[in-house]
């Protein structure tokens, strides 16, 4: 389903618990396979929302939560009918207009306080019906008992449009106090396609704070040995994924996350008075629900009971969850402290637009995605210049001819070395495409860290980077503030295996990178993006001093981790200074990498990854300064930018995001030719749309 919502705290969120009465919000729902014909409209406010329909009529449907009826609400009422009625006015032209929702008023003639007069006015003046005659049938009940009345509705301006008006009996299993207002209208969307079926495998959560560690540690122990064994490091890696594996089923209790139906888990108390609930209101129904009838009493407070009982549920869910917070503070639950009171921003789309056709199914939406980043990972070597590329390539070709006489090892991994890896791994992520978290590898540091050991030095004296860290899950994530049906609009995020992740770790520490200048502020140990930012107000405050020109060139790398040449990038790392064997390393764990991608709960066939560093890499941050760092090392060592005193500042950074300062636009220029030519050699684009120039001169005219 999609939806467009709004609510009351929209702008300001509160506890669902602690809205106001009548303070909650409105919304439109439609199934997916529409999204393509439907698009929303800002017109209105948390009160009232509008979606345009495109159908062989089209629609501006209109959906309104009106004021409560109190002392002193006529003045918002009108308020939010003068909204409806600039709706109306903007679309009656070229639309049919529907209204639905909770209205609070009625057209029934039988009652006359304030809203039902101003709303049968309204309702004249813009000649708006149910289209055909109701009954009085109420949808407003109270949950004591003490009135009801009909103030729901589905209105239009056109007769015709109504097909079917109905309003439904009350549920047994509805705890509102409104009951359900269906109308069906002559109107065909055409072109939409369903999606294909959801999974509905219950997904289960490994409870690591209950675990049996000794149990744990015994079971990995017994299987382990085997590591010595063998000798090929893709066999000794797979029997320690699968170690870990089996030893975590069997000694880590799991939780259920998610049903196979309906996400509201009801408890077993719940369930029973939600049963009851039923069988009274089938008993009711049979004898043709008198109103006044001790079942409609006993269905009355057996809903009264269920609701308390729902409330009673969620107020002991988060006052446990407060305890814990209390008693065990941590970054962990902070957060999700933070996430309750957010709106759940919808960060995917189950409609793909590709080359103005609509993708509905998910097989085809992944299939999409996969040709997308495949694309995006293919060299397009032939609209730059490949002379810089074509040296680095005879460059490695000969270092690669003298490795293979190459017989003295580096310094070899130590436990410590491992276990100062696991150390770093982060905690509470997503299983690798192996079933395996960070937790596996923490909670038996010491057991497994000879057998790491083991595998990782064989990697380092045989020169084989295993199969397994080489493969990955990449997940498209939304751009903040993008459009969801784009595919160009996500961002790559790969969840590489977690025994690669270590063995990055580890390796990371043996490579000892060293950077060449301080103005790279992202990603840097001891450095933060703000301190970029103060160098640019510094520069600027010291140039309002006097008369002189300051312009600011903010610049952006077209898709910057994803398309950094191998060959070059390798070229780079012979410059570091690091051991020979190590350097074979790295481009071995930089060939032959493939990806699969991760969407909607299915996964795409493998693809092969020819260029960029991917976004998840322990190393990836660390390789792509250096890809980057020579053009901020060139800019400084020929003084090509501004001056802080005697301090070179004209370009600080952060990753790919550069920013050039200058306050000659002659040198300005001269800045972005070195970029220009540096881009062109090293096989990467500048973003047109997000390069941008800012003239700060105190005299511009």
């Amino acid at each position: 389903m999609e939806d467009h919502t709004r609510c009351s705290d929209t702008d300001d969120p509160l506890d669902s618990f602690k809205l106001p009465k009548g303070k909650g919000g409105v919304s439109i729902l439609w199934p997916s396979k529409w999204s393509s014909k439907i698009k929303k409209l800002k017109d209105g406010n948390e009160r009232v929302i509008a979606v345009n329909i495109t159908s062989t009529n089209d629609i501006c449907l209109i959906n309104a939560y009106m004021p409560t009826h109190t002392t002193n609400s006529q003045h918002e009422y009108m308020e939010c009918l003068d909204i409806i009625s600039d709706i109306i006015q903007k679309y009656e032209n070229t639309h049919k207009i529907v209204l639905a929702g909770d209205l609070n008023g009625t057209l029934q003639t039988s009652r006359a306080n304030k809203h039902d007069k101003i709303l049968r006015q309204f309702t004249g003046d813009v000649n708006l019906t149910t289209g055909v005659e109701i009954e009085n049938t109420h949808t407003f009940f109270h949950h004591a008992g003490n009135s009801s009345s009909q103030i729901d509705y589905i209105l239009v301006q056109d007769k015709n449009l109504v097909a079917e008006y109905k309003i439904e009996d009350k549920s047994s299993a509805n705890t509102s106090a409104h009951t359900i207002v269906k109308m069906e209208i002559t109107c065909q969307m055409t072109n939409t396609r369903y999606s294909s079926k959801k999974n509905n495998k219950a997904k289960f959560k490994m409870l690591w704070e209950q675990i049996d560690k000794e149990s744990y540690n015994n079971a990995i122990q017994q299987d382990i040995n085997l590591i010595e064994q063998e000798k090929d490091v893709n066999i000794q890696l797979k029997v320690l994924m699968e170690t870990l594996n089996k030893a975590g089923k069997r000694s880590v209790p799991t939780k259920l996350l998610q049903t196979k139906g309906p996400k509201w888990k009801a408890s077993p108390e719940v369930l029973i008075i939600l049963k009851s609930c039923r069988e009274i209101y089938k008993k009711w129904q049979d004898i043709g629900k008198p109103k006044e009838h001790h079942l409609a009493i006993e269905l009355r407070n057996e809903k009264k009971k269920l609701r308390s009982k729902q409330r009673a549920e969620h107020a002991i869910d988060r006052q446990t969850f407060y305890q814990q917070i209390m008693d065990n503070p941590n970054t962990q639950l902070f957060y999700r402290l933070i996430n309750r009171g957010r709106s759940n921003s919808r960060t995917t789309t189950n409609c793909l637009k590709i080359d103005g056709e609509y993708i509905f199914c998910h097989e085809d939406q992944r299939k999409r995605f996969a040709q997308y980043y495949e694309d995006l990972s293919v060299p397009k070597e032939e609209i730059y210049d490949n002379s810089y590329l074509n040296l680095c390539k005879i460059r490695q070709n000969y270092v690669q001819e003298a490795l293979e006489e190459y017989e003295h090892n580096p310094e070899l991994f130590t436990d410590t070395d491992i276990e100062k890896a696991i150390d770093c791994l982060n905690t509470k992520k997503s299983p690798d495409e192996f079933g395996l978290t960070a937790e596996h590898l923490k909670y038996a540091k010491s057991t497994i860290a000879p057998a790491m050991k083991t595998i990782f030095n064989n990697i380092l004296i045989h020169r084989k980077v295993p199969l397994f860290f080489k493969s990955g899950i990449l997940t498209p994530v939304l751009k903040k503030e993008k459009d969801p049906t784009e595919t160009s609009n996500y961002r790559g995020i790969t969840v590489t295996p977690i025994t690669g992740k270590t063995f990055e770790y580890s390796f990371l520490n043996k490579l000892m990178i060293e950077p060449k200048t301080d103005l790279q502020f992202g990603f840097t140990k001891g450095l933060s993006p703000i301190m970029a930012s103060l160098i640019i107000s510094e520069a600027r405050y010291e140039k309002k001093k006097g008369n002189d020109n300051f312009y600011i060139n903010i610049l952006d790398v077209k898709s910057a981790f994803d398309v950094v040449q191998h060959t070059i990038l390798m070229d780079k790392m012979l410059n570091q200074e690091i051991h020979p064997i190590y350097w074979k390393i790295l481009t071995e764990l930089y060939s032959d990498l493939t990806t699969k991608v991760k969407w909607l709960d299915g996964i795409s066939k493998p693809f092969q990854i020819k260029q960029g560093v991917r976004q998840g890499g322990i190393l990836s941050t660390h390789l792509y300064k250096i890809f980057v760092q020579d053009l901020l090392v060139e800019l400084e060592q020929n003084s090509i930018g501004y001056q802080l005193g005697n301090i070179y500042v004209g370009s600080p950074t952060c990753a790919d995001d550069i920013a050039f300062i200058s306050n000659d636009k002659h040198e300005l220029q001269l800045m972005l030719n070195v970029l220009g030519r540096y881009a062109n050699e090293h096989h990467y684009s500048i973003h047109p749309t997000k390069t941008q120039i800012i003239d700060c001169s105190k005299n511009k005219k």
